[in-house]
């Protein structure tokens, strides 16, 4: 058999395999999706239909009226701020590991990830206790510290192993030119980390953006609630409107899905570049 031949039917099957894997994973999603553009009457219709007959927006309108736009407010607030925080303490951290020699240091280093060994319902209690005491139930501060307490560990961990793979050459050299340890690290260091950090960050958001537990529990008031929390008031005792449920989710899905889009460009080539140790 010609070696082209072989080679350009191994890359069709290759690439023929890999559409049918994201068309199977990617289903529910687009599923969900034509379900919330689809009459009421359609959505129930035997056998199911995949496309609607009759394109709606029904949904998305009565989505609006709604407490869904306070929900998507409260759940970008505190995801953005829990991203800002754990990015901020896990680089300076991550760094000081990886550079600094201090007290404690190798025990910091090997128990970072110590807490993801509890279940989360165990520490529920006491954060709730903790933040009821300081008066920061109901408030974007206490939701933010929560979601800091489970994100910063891993992060500080993830940013640790990247900045290991960044030659300290390269810091020593900006120093002997004049540039001091602080200035090292904003022109030389930080810029080669970048993609490591939008890594991190792209994770920190997912968990703020996802989690429920303390979301549930810490957010009680109707106005604060996150739109992990605040979509479930959406069913009702006897039945679940299921439209507006696949639109929320349409709705809860838009703006990971930008973040993906816009981020790519950097975490592709990131991922590649911060293996290689020169």
């Amino acid at each position: 058999m010609d070696y082209s031949f072989r080679y350009h039917l191994d890359r069709i099957v290759l690439y023929s395999i890999v559409v049918m894997v994201t068309f199977v994973i990617c289903f529910p999603m687009i599923w969900m999706f034509l379900s919330s553009i689809k009459p009421w009457n359609e959505i129930f219709s035997t056998p199911p239909r995949i496309f609607p007959k009759r394109i709606t927006f029904e949904h998305y309108w009565e989505l609006l009226g709604t407490d869904f736009p306070r929900f998507f407010l409260n759940s970008i607030i505190v995801a953005t701020a829990t991203t800002m925080v754990v990015i901020l303490l896990g680089t300076l951290g991550g760094y000081s590991i990886t550079r600094f020699r201090y007290p404690g240091r190798d025990l910091i280093a090997n128990s970072i990830l110590l807490l993801y060994m509890f279940p989360a319902i165990l520490l529920a209690i006491p954060i709730l206790i903790m933040m009821v005491k300081v008066n920061l139930t109901n408030t974007y501060t206490g939701l933010t510290l929560a979601y800091t307490t489970f994100a910063l560990p891993y992060a500080l961990w993830l940013l640790a192993a990247f900045f290991e793979t960044i030659p300290i050459e390269l810091e020593q050299a900006a120093m002997v030119d004049g540039a001091t340890r602080m200035r090292a690290f904003f022109t030389v260091v930080l810029p080669v980390a970048i993609p490591g950090i939008i890594a991190t960050a792209i994770f920190t958001f997912l968990l703020a953006w996802n989690e429920y537990l303390f979301a549930l529990i810490l957010n009680t008031s109707r106005k604060m609630k996150t739109l992990s929390v605040g979509v479930g008031t959406f069913q009702e005792v006897t039945a679940i409107d299921w439209g507006l449920m696949m639109t929320a989710g349409v709705g809860m899905t838009i703006p990971v899905l930008i973040l993906f889009i816009f981020l790519q460009r950097w975490l592709i080539p990131g991922f590649g570049a911060g293996a290689v140790k020169g």
